[in-house]
């Protein structure tokens, strides 16, 4: 139900003549190699992806896979998983709202595990695991400024991806820090939201070479505030379900030798949503009469080493992360408890002793409870 109406976008693109102007580079992302393939000029697109393990291009790589590049992710203005989805045949969403959200491929879902292993660079991420808990329910959903690319592969992946990728595998490629340039890239976004209110988005990025073709460091920072278009009329709160969001993105990467990259990284990422997305045909559009607030707090640390070292006739990767999760969810169930005929708990509530006091009843529920 929500629909975002840009009235202003401040575009990435649009300030490259500043950013020229004060002696920083472009946002230089080489995703793509365009080659002339015949003797007309015809151009293809080259994507080079890792899914195997290893670099090779989209067109030789022998299995089903989908790559979405930083370029077409700009141009359709994708933020988080709802806005590329679309666009990646086989794949779609279970949306429970932010951080609550099931990526299914080929169809293929349940409760409990998740069915496609989600990764972000070399981290596999999943909901937090638990008897009374469906963690491919709950997978993260880091946002998606300055991605080189996100990969989906379609089908098992256990040989490579683990018990978690029984359908398919969904990869976000961070794009890495380079070595040899300087480059910096903002953004900025205002947009409203149908039944809502404004919507703001800032994005920042900033790579520093420290030492040329041997160290270099890149930084991003975003924040988002998006509005609510649901109504609580029992509590009169109008767009219920706002929320805000910040990112912290530092990597590190080190040319020990000729051969030998070290990339070092650690995202951090925080949501604070007021309010889940789910509404009561009963009540109104867009509206719900929930007894209490139901906030949903969101942490989410990723800390990551990986080194690769060319050794002529292979490749040799190592990879250590460390993966962090903070979540607090809160749920109304005034109604369900309500609907118990417990007379103890409505006694205490009015301040009386149970063995003396007995509640009212009511035509709907066997006793008055608020």
């Amino acid at each position: 139900m929500k629909q975002n109406k840009p009235y202003l976008n401040i575009a990435h693109k649009g300030l490259r003549a500043f950013f020229l102007s004060t002696a920083l580079t472009t946002m230089a992302v080489p995703l793509v190699a365009n080659a002339a393939d015949d003797a007309k000029g015809s151009v293809f697109e080259e994507i080079v992806v890792t899914a195997l393990k290893r670099s090779s291009t989209l067109q030789s790589t022998p299995i089903s896979i989908s790559a979405v590049s930083a370029e077409k992710l700009e141009k359709m203005g994708a933020d988080d998983m709802i806005d590329y989805i679309r666009s990646v045949p086989s794949l779609s969403l279970v949306d429970g709202g932010p951080g609550q959200r099931r990526l299914v491929i080929r169809g293929v879902q349940g409760t409990g595990e998740a069915q496609v292993g989600l990764y972000y660079d070399e981290t596999p991420v999943t909901g937090a695991p638990g008897a009374g808990n469906s963690p491919g329910d709950s997978q993260p959903d880091i946002k998606l400024f300055d991605v080189e690319r996100v990969e989906v592969l379609r089908g098992p992946q256990g040989t490579l991806y683990g018990s978690g990728s029984m359908s398919g595998t969904l990869r976000v490629i961070f794009t890495k820090p380079n070595t040899t340039e300087f480059e910096g890239a903002f953004d900025g976004t205002i947009s409203s939201t149908a039944h809502g209110g404004g919507n703001y988005e800032l994005n920042g990025m900033v790579n520093v070479p420290l030492v040329e073709d041997k160290l270099a460091a890149r930084a991003v920072l975003f924040w988002r505030d998006e509005a609510g278009y649901i109504d609580n009329v029992r509590l009169g709160i109008k767009d219920h379900n706002s929320q805000d969001t910040w990112d912290g993105r530092f990597m590190v990467r080190f040319n020990a030798t000729e051969n030998l990259t070290i990339d070092a990284s650690a995202v951090l990422q925080r949501s604070n949503i007021n309010g889940d997305n789910k509404w009561n045909p009963a009540i109104g559009e867009l509206q719900i009469d929930e007894f209490t607030r139901t906030p949903f707090f969101d942490d989410t640390d990723i800390f990551n080493v990986t080194l690769n070292w060319d050794l002529d006739f292979a490749t040799l990767t190592g990879s250590s992360s460390y993966y962090e999760r903070r979540a607090e969810v809160n749920f109304d169930t005034t109604k369900f408890i309500s609907t118990f005929d417990n007379n103890a708990v409505c006694a205490i509530q009015n301040g009386q002793s149970p063995a003396t006091y007995t509640c009212a009843r009511r035509s709907n529920r066997p006793y008055q409870l608020y």
